[in-house]
């Protein structure tokens, strides 16, 4: 019995294996499509002002579902976290 389960164990692995092979050849193929079909796109990076901007946003809209949810203890970190970051951008 344990033999006959390695075997089906091994066929399995192997199995999955060349799926996962398929998978990644096709997520490839369609990454190298999406930049050749789309060469008009335009790659800015963000200062860290607008990066801590935006992180104070996410932080915001987190703040307020933790609010709503009335999950105080994690309201009172995340405004923490957010006082820090004000801190740092002055």
């Amino acid at each position: 019995m344990k033999k006959f389960a390695n075997i089906v164990a091994r066929k399995v692995v192997k199995e999955l294996e060349q799926k996962q092979k398929e998978w990644d050849e096709s997520f490839i193929k369609s990454q190298q499509d999406l930049f050749a079909s789309d060469n008009t796109a335009d790659i800015r990076f963000l200062s860290e002002e607008e990066f801590i901007e935006l992180k104070i946003k996410d932080l915001e809209n987190k703040l307020n579902k933790a609010i709503e949810e009335e999950d105080y203890e994690l309201a009172a970190e995340i405004k923490k976290e957010i006082s820090k970051l004000n801190k740092n951008n002055e």
